[in-house]
């Protein structure tokens, strides 16, 4: 995949959880998308964890939290962001899409024994991210 191909699909995506975002009432701020479109996922990390501190019942932070440590590949923490973006919102498919990845990734990672359990829950999240968007 060329770079430009490769770049316009990540715009692409953050574009589609923005948009995802912005229909779900969230107030995720400006600042904070701009920081992740640019790749500053510290600085988009920072923010959303005051925004998460001040709207903690924000889907849409949590959702682009989970995003932010997701790329930084901190697995640790985007699963905790990502889970509880689920907690506010089970029904949005992205959600379980991110979370999945999560734990797809963590378990890449991990020792045989927790990557069994991880790939089990990465499984589970996918097949309820079909389930809710066919």
């Amino acid at each position: 995949m060329s770079s430009k191909r490769f770049c316009a699909a990540i715009l692409f995506a953050a574009i589609l959880i923005f948009a995802q975002t912005a229909s779900a009432g969230s107030k995720v701020p400006d600042e904070a998308k701009t920081a992740f479109a640019a790749g500053d996922y510290s600085k988009a990390i920072e923010i959303l964890n005051r925004e998460a501190a001040s709207s903690p019942r924000d889907a849409g932070v949590q959702h682009l939290l989970a995003r932010c440590y997701f790329e930084s590949e901190q697995f640790d923490r985007a699963i905790p962001a990502a889970e509880a973006a689920i907690s506010l919102d089970a029904k949005n498919s992205a959600y379980h899409e991110l979370l999945g990845r999560a734990y797809g990734e963590k378990a890449d990672r991990s020792g045989w024994f927790s990557a069994l359990s991880l790939a089990k829950k990465a499984r589970k999240e996918f097949e309820t991210a079909v389930q809710l968007d066919e």
